[in-house]
Parts: structure tokens; C-alpha cells; sequence
């Protein structure tokens, strides 16, 4: 199909590739590099800008952070689950309505 895609129909529909070029990409400067990150920690430039000189797709980025943000992958709910649970334990563990859930969950008998 290349670059044409059946949509919801399933009517072949074009896409176009977006391909972008700047100093960034064709030669990573560290000086380049550094000037834009002190901008962006400034708040002279916007996070977008730097994302984007570094191949990510600002909206793709904004999403994944979304989704990650309630989840285990991201490190501080990771660790403040397991601070709650820490906190907790022994309260949860007299609790057999729990108890039986987790087990069920777990497939264990």
C-alpha cells in the first residue's frame, strides 16, 4: 500500500510522511544543544521545541506521560504504591474479602 491507507470505510486514503531537517538533526552540536536546554529551563523556549530538535513528537510525548502517569512504569507512583502498601500491610492482611481477591487475581489456591 506505501503511502496510502484504508480508512474507516476502507477507502484508500494518502498520508504524508512529515520529514523535517534542521542544524540539530544534520550535526548535534553539544554548544547547540546546551543553549536550547538552558532556554527551555529559562522558560524562553517551550518544552516543544526542544522535544521536537530531538526527534520526539511533542503531542506523541504529552500522551505516552499521560497514560504512564497512573501506571507502574512511572517510578513515583511505583514507589508511592509501594509506600501506601508498606503502610498498610498489616491492616490488609486481616482483611479476607482481600485476601481472596488478590488470590483469585493471582490464579493462586
Amino acid at each position: 500500500w506505501g503511502f496510502v491507507v484504508p480508512n474507516g470505510w476502507g477507502d484508500p486514503e494518502v498520508i504524508y510522511p512529515t520529514i523535517r531537517f534542521d542544524r540539530m538533526s544534520l550535526a548535534r552540536s553539544s554548544e547547540d544543544f546546551q543553549l536550547i536546554k538552558q532556554l527551555v529551563e529559562n522558560k524562553n523556549l517551550p518544552v516543544s521545541y526542544l522535544l521536537k530538535n530531538l526527534g520526539f513528537d511533542p503531542k506523541e510525548v504529552e500522551t505516552t506521560l499521560k497514560s504512564e502517569s497512573g501506571s507502574i512504569l512511572n517510578p513515583a507512583f511505583y514507589n508511592f504504591m509501594q509506600d501506601l502498601l508498606s503502610e498498610r500491610a498489616e491492616e490488609l492482611s486481616k482483611n479476607d474479602t482481600l485476601k481472596d481477591m488478590v488470590k483469585n487475581a493471582l490464579n493462586l489456591n
